[in-house]
C-alpha cells in the first residue's frame, strides 16, 4: 500500500472492502453449499456497506484530517493484505470463510488504531476514532450474524 495521507488510507480501505466484496460475490455464484452461499452473500453485502460508508467518509470528511500526512507511519507499519481470491472461498468451510474475512477486517482495524495512536491533530484523532469504532462495530456485527450460519 502506498499512502501519503489519511485520504489515501481511506481510499485503499475502500478498495480492500470492494475487492473482498467482488471475491465473495464471485465465489458465492460458484458455491454448491447452501450454507456457504448464504454466508458469502451476507459477507459480500456487509463488505459492500463498509465500502460505501468509507467512500462517503472519504468524500465528506474533514479536510484537515483527510489531508494529514501518514507516509512515515504507514511505512513503519505497512499493511499486507494477501489476495483473498488466491484461495477461493468455494473450497472453504463456513468457519474458514469467516476466519479469513475477519482477519482482513482486523488488519484494517489495527491500521486505524496505529494511525489513531500517531495522530496529533484533534480532527485526525476524531476521524480515526470514528473509523476504529465503525470497523470494530461492523466486525462484531458480522461475526455475530455470521455465527448463525455456523449454527444452522
Amino acid at each position: 500500500m502506498q499512502a501519503e495521507t489519511i485520504k489515501d488510507v481511506l481510499h485503499w480501505t475502500q478498495q480492500a472492502h470492494k475487492q473482498l466484496t467482488d471475491c465473495l460475490h464471485h465465489c458465492s455464484d460458484k458455491s454448491e453449499s447452501i450454507r456457504s452461499k448464504m454466508l458469502l452473500d451476507y459477507l459480500a453485502e456487509h463488505e459492500q456497506r463498509l465500502e460505501h460508508t468509507i467512500q462517503k467518509i472519504e468524500e465528506e470528511g474533514n479536510i484537515t484530517a483527510l489531508n494529514t500526512w501518514v507516509l512515515e507511519y504507514v511505512n513503519r507499519a505497512p499493511i499486507k493484505l494477501h489476495d483473498v481470491c488466491d484461495e477461493p472461498f468455494i473450497n472453504m468451510s463456513v468457519g474458514d470463510i469467516l476466519h479469513l474475512v475477519t482477519g482482513v477486517n482486523n488488519q484494517i482495524i489495527e491500521l486505524y488504531r496505529y494511525l489513531l495512536n500517531q495522530a496529533q491533530i484533534p480532527e485526525t484523532q476524531e476521524l480515526m476514532e470514528q473509523l476504529v469504532e465503525l470497523e470494530q462495530n461492523e466486525a462484531m456485527r458480522m461475526s455475530r450474524d455470521a455465527q448463525r450460519f455456523s449454527d444452522m
